[in-house]
């Protein structure tokens, strides 16, 4: 199965880079609410268990933050393949 990996390197520190991410999901949860469903996550310590669905995609992944990175990772729809360089990207922007 096709899979995505994305890392960026931070200067923040796990905790506060951990709740910047935290806050970066509450406002995508909220701006586009209209084109996700069945959100699903759930922390364990530094590490989180995703998944949801977009556009008919199921998607799930676990990302981790670390002293001083951030890294997603997960596999991708066969149908989402075409797309993985769009995807990659916007999880690094």
């Amino acid at each position: 199965m096709p899979s995505y990996s994305v890392s960026v390197q931070h200067g923040l520190g796990q905790p506060a880079a951990r709740q910047r991410v935290e806050s970066f999901l509450e406002t995508v949860l909220r701006d586009y609410a209209q084109s996700i469903s069945d959100v699903d996550g759930q922390w364990t310590e530094n590490r989180l268990a995703f998944r949801f669905m977009t556009y008919g995609l199921n998607i799930s992944g676990m990302l981790t933050v670390e002293e001083s990175l951030v890294t997603v990772s997960g596999p991708l729809p066969l149908a989402a393949v075409l797309i993985r360089g769009r995807i990659e990207q916007q999880i690094r922007d």
